[in-house]
């Protein structure tokens, strides 16, 4: 049977898609942008994360670890090696201060469907629905197919937030079972989005027409970044190409926040969204306004 890598699912979520709503977050991403908000979803595997904050250094996960990946180290505490790291959880289990946390676990189709099912009230009171997110949720896109399948079956919207960072085909296979796409679009050309993202954007801009060539509802979101997307000359750009090649006229703007910071230390990750400037609310209105000047219906998020 078929099963999901999950980090995470939020109850009750309000920004991703209409109405209230589940939102299943899947692990693994092609992508390696510097903005990410959601680091732990990057990586298709489980793995330990640990709180040095929280830690009382009671050595129990040291003494329990079969691949001897945490010792101490003075003055740091206990370290971590993730090499040597299986992910068992034998450290998760042991640990009394809840320092050491498993993200990623299996579930299958039936599972979330089940918990997700438990909202179904809110979902139909609210007009709102589940959404598949990341990560890349489309990175393991059988399984989202069949969540999806389980939860049409009962009436439940369903929403997919996407980068697109995945073949053509797997557009085609999963966009009939998806009523609405997400669609995170990071940046339009080419050089910025493989020196910001990792890799090219080629396939990204394919499948965002395939979708709208299929008829599909579809939302723009973009993240703005001062300095990197929020030049009126690009944003003039951007406008002219999601009328031309899409047809798209809806875009959800995001602020960038740097809310992750703690993730990323947890994760021992470089923390680059530090070197970018947050943009205030002037910025997030000049930015909506040259879309709704162009005839694009314009959300603000946080």
């Amino acid at each position: 049977m078929i099963e999901g890598n999950i980090f995470n699912i939020e109850h009750f979520a309000i920004h991703d898609g209409p109405g209230i709503r589940t939102t299943i977050f899947l692990k693994g991403c092609p992508m390696a942008c510097v903005w990410c908000h959601n680091p732990e979803g990057l990586s298709g595997k489980r793995h330990i994360v640990r709180s040095g904050k929280k830690c009382i250094v009671c050595i129990e996960c040291i003494k329990c670890c079969p691949q001897g990946a945490l010792e101490i180290s003075t003055p740091h505490g206990i370290v971590f090696d993730s090499e040597k790291c299986i992910a068992c959880g034998k450290c998760v289990d042991i640990c009394c201060a809840n320092a050491i946390e498993m993200v990623g676990g299996a579930m299958s189709p039936r599972q979330v469907a089940d918990i997700a099912l438990k909202d179904v009230t809110f979902y139909d009171e609210s007009g709102g629905g589940v959404t598949f997110s990341g990560g890349e949720p489309l990175f393991q896109w059988e399984f989202v197919r069949e969540c999806a399948i389980r939860l049409k079956e009962r009436g439940v919207h369903i929403a997919v937030e996407t980068s697109g960072a995945v073949k053509n085909d797997v557009i085609k296979h999963i966009a009939p079972h998806v009523d609405l796409f997400l669609y995170d679009l990071k940046h339009i050309d080419p050089a910025e989005h493989k020196k910001y993202c990792g890799m090219g954007n080629e396939n990204i801009l394919e499948n965002l027409e395939t979708l709208s060539a299929m008829g599909k509802e579809l939302i723009i979101r973009m993240v703005v970044i001062p300095g990197i997307n929020d030049a009126p000359e690009y944003l003039e750009r951007l406008c002219r190409f999601l009328k031309e090649t899409s047809g798209i006229r809806s875009v959800s703007l995001l602020p960038l926040h740097k809310s992750a910071v703690e993730k990323y230390k947890r994760l021992d990750k470089e923390f680059f969204i530090a070197d970018f400037e947050i943009p205030d609310d002037e910025k997030m209105e000049s930015v909506a306004e040259i879309f709704q000047n162009k005839g694009f219906t314009v959300q603000i998020g946080s």
